[in-house]
């Protein structure tokens, strides 16, 4: 397999939620053209990228569909540390096509403390 880094699936996009909510996150992989890919397999991890720790390992999506969606339950969206007052999370979603290329979307969240 090799990894196809020249042209991104999706555009990388960042929202804001506040911590302790539910949130759904979308995912594509097309061509060129805008078709959806031929997918053999798709498996998607969640991060916790300021604290430098994995909420959610690697976990496939069955069937490996073109395009979706995932949710990142609430218990995963809260915020580690007392005094932490925002935090970067972050999904993977690496897919593998009919010709055997590894494509990766990244989609971040920051996550915010209620007041």
């Amino acid at each position: 397999m090799s990894l196809c880094r020249t042209q991104p699936t999706f555009p990388y996009r960042r929202e804001q939620i506040v911590s302790g909510q539910a949130v759904d996150v979308p995912y594509q992989f097309v061509d060129g053209d805008l078709q959806p890919r031929t997918l053999v397999s798709l498996r998607w991890r969640y991060d916790d990228l300021t604290h430098a720790r994995t909420l959610q390992d690697w976990t496939s999506i069955l069937p490996p569909e073109s395009r979706g969606s995932i949710t990142i339950d609430a218990d995963k969206n809260t915020i580690d540390g007392r005094y932490t007052e925002r935090q970067l999370n972050q999904v993977i979603f690496e897919g593998v096509d009919s010709a055997g290329h590894v494509r990766r979307e990244v989609s971040a969240a920051e996550l915010l403390r209620p007041h």
